[in-house]
């Protein structure tokens, strides 16, 4: 393809889908929500004759079924119905997401699960999605510099990217303490990067 690819990670929690949102100028076309959310990987794609616009693709070992966009989140959210079925068929690892956007031409942006706090499965689908980023996206929060995991997986996954672009996100719930947390990750890069 012909698309650059910007990947964006982090911990759980940290408003990697909310900012994805934001990203690609469309409210709730990754879900939101104040739990861990992201289930499998989300690749948001322009719109088009191979990705019509209301629909998804959810893609699984060896085969790739499309649904209704409406049924995303049955598919790809922790609290999704598809996903909470412990006795349900195998889960997708990624849906990819035609969206109609001007953010979006010649772009994919891809929202990855949190990794750190999460077992290793969903871990190591943001590392695959990484490994195959122009830019990588890391989202920490305000609320505490960038932690040891965060720091080893920007080094870990960025040795290939174009770029890296560190984004602090909740600086609207953490008024006094986003700036010296701003400063104190600038610091840390610096230092061990």
């Amino acid at each position: 393809h012909d698309q650059r690819t910007v990947v964006v990670v982090g911990e759980v929690n940290r408003g990697k889908s909310s900012l994805v949102n934001a990203l690609v100028g469309v409210r709730g076309v990754s879900p939101v929500d104040v739990d861990v959310t992201t289930s499998a990987t989300i690749s948001l794609v322009p719109a088009g004759a191979e990705y019509p616009p209301g629909s998804a693709d959810l893609v699984f070992p060896g085969a790739v079924r499309r649904i209704g966009f409406d049924e995303v989140a049955d598919w790809v959210s922790t609290s999704g119905r598809h996903v909470a079925d412990t006795q349900g068929e195998v889960l997708p690892t990624r849906a990819i997401v035609p969206v109609s956007s001007p953010h979006l031409q010649g772009l994919v942006v891809v929202d990855t699960p949190g990794s750190g706090g999460l077992d290793a499965v969903r871990a190591q689908l943001s590392v695959q999605s990484a490994q195959q980023a122009g830019v990588i996206v890391v989202v920490c929060d305000a609320t505490s510099p960038l932690t040891a995991p965060e720091m080893e997986f920007i080094r870990t996954c960025t040795a290939t990217v174009e770029a890296v672009i560190v984004v602090v996100t909740k600086t609207d719930k953490n008024l006094r303490r986003w700036k010296p947390i701003v400063d104190e990750n600038r610091r840390l890069l610096r230092t061990h990067l």
